[in-house]
């Protein structure tokens, strides 16, 4: 599949051994087949556009140059650390949209630089998305671009990312969306 982790083989054995201490949540499930004796598994994938159990399923960001300024907006999913074939840092699923929806820029599974806890997205925009994530799982995320900062549960219109516990780590992963300001010229 194109879209999930941009062709990334799925390790099944794997997913089957990381889950195999939750109760619920599994990505896997194994069902004796009658008669035989044998084992079956079988194992759902993240739809397009979502995320969970260390996998990502998102369209690539739209090829034409250019975007049309205004409010845009991010699609944000945070995946937990030491989880579901995760590594020892952060990693990030980011779509960044235009004023038309236009996706303009992205990226998947995207770790975190383990030194300074940074992730920087380049898009169509004229500058970088900055992601830092330099705390636990409770220690809010900070978004950057252009000058403008917001945080994951600041309880503002920029972010719903970590608002509330229905926001938390849920299957290996959080989400929200927030948005800022992408004008052509900053006064």
């Amino acid at each position: 599949m194109a879209n999930l982790n941009n062709w990334e083989p799925i390790e099944v054995q794997k997913i089957i051994d990381d889950q195999s201490d939750r109760e619920s949540g599994k990505l896997c499930y194994k069902t004796q087949v009658v008669g035989t004796g044998s084992i079956s598994w079988q194992c759902g994938l993240p739809k397009t556009g979502t995320a969970g159990f260390g996998m990502s399923s998102f369209h690539a960001p739209d090829p034409a140059p250019g975007f049309t300024p205004g409010w845009c907006t991010m699609h944000v999913v945070q995946h937990q650390r030491n989880e579901l074939g995760v590594g020892n840092e952060y990693e990030f699923d980011v779509i960044i949209k235009d004023v038309a929806n236009k996706d303009v820029g992205g990226v998947q599974l995207a770790a975190i630089d383990p030194i300074t806890k940074a992730l920087s997205v380049s898009s169509q925009l004229q500058w970088t998305v900055d992601i830092i994530a330099a705390g636990d799982g409770n220690a809010p995320v900070v978004f950057k671009y252009g000058g403008q900062t917001c945080q994951n549960g600041d309880g503002s219109h920029q972010s719903t990312s970590g608002n509330g516990p229905e926001n938390g780590f849920a299957d290996g992963n959080r989400e929200g969306d927030m948005g800022f300001d992408c004008c052509l010229i900053r006064v």
